[in-house]
């Protein structure tokens, strides 16, 4: 009875943690509308998932997880929340790859002990840690990336969508991680070398780019702060010309007043 319930929670908080981290990568303020709506969208989820596993099982079920709970949930957040379709994606990527530190402790803890108790409870456990830290200090920096453009996006999302069709193709869809086979395993590493390096270069290029676009609006920065003070000093002198031009009229009328002209009635008497 206590291995069902902690499967159930188990099943529960993970749902939850990809729907509420998915959210909060992308920049959705944590605050009470939203937190109830993304409960809303974890209910509908769940009611979709719990039948499937009760008519398919577990097995069948876990291949149309993604149907269930990811695709839901990247409608809400493109068509509810406006975002663009790339970085949803990516953020629902992201946060399944966040998963793993949950996965990996209770592996462990199932190594160590051999209870399944032990395994769905140091699960729960650190789902909870893992989402409380990252949506206190992650989303901020992650809103800001998955703002770029679609280029960029596709850059940091390579190692998410690498790493989510290996987990499905070798754990949901097959058991060949656990074939043993060298090729399998060590493809994830390869992956993810490979994901490194192509992210190197184009980083690189986009930096290199960047760059030069800095230098070239600097430059036109200086060309336009020269060509502003060329303009000030024109109009000083056409200022300073006007005060001349007005000064070189009225001179010639102020000596015609100092030395004025004889006329009949100005002649002097004899």
């Amino acid at each position: 009875m206590l291995l069902q319930a902690l499967t159930l929670t188990h099943h529960i908080t993970t749902m939850l943690f990809g729907i509420f981290l998915s959210a909060f990568f992308l920049g959705v303020k944590q605050e009470r509308k939203n937190v109830l709506l993304l409960l809303s969208v974890g209910l509908i989820c769940l009611l979709l998932y719990i039948p499937c596993t009760l008519l398919l099982g577990e097995t069948y079920t876990d291949p149309i997880y993604p149907l269930l709970v990811h695709l839901p949930l990247l409608l809400v957040l493109v068509f509810h929340y406006k975002f663009r379709w790339l970085p949803a994606l990516i953020s629902i990527l992201t946060a399944y790859l966040c998963c793993q530190f949950s996965n990996w402790i209770g592996i462990l803890f199932l190594s160590l002990s051999g209870s399944e108790v032990l395994y769905y409870l140091s699960r729960i456990l650190m789902t909870l840690s893992v989402f409380f830290f990252l949506s206190r200090n992650l989303c901020q920096t992650t809103a800001l990336l998955f703002s770029k453009s679609n280029r960029e996006l596709c850059i940091l999302g390579a190692m998410p969508l690498v790493y989510y069709l290996f987990d499905y193709a070798t754990t949901k869809f097959s058991t060949l991680l656990y074939s043993g086979s060298k090729v399998i395993v060590e493809f994830l590493a390869f992956s993810m070398c490979l994901s490194y390096v192509v992210f190197l270069l184009v980083y690189f290029r986009e930096y290199e780019m960047k760059h030069r676009a800095e230098q070239y609006g600097e430059l036109m920065d200086m060309q336009l702060d020269s060509l502003r003070t060329e303009i000030d000093q024109t109009r000083v002198s056409e200022h300073r010309l006007a005060i001349l031009r007005h000064d070189m009229r009225h001179h010639p009328a102020a000596e015609d007043r100092s030395c004025p002209g004889i006329y009949p009635g100005n002649q002097p008497s004899l």
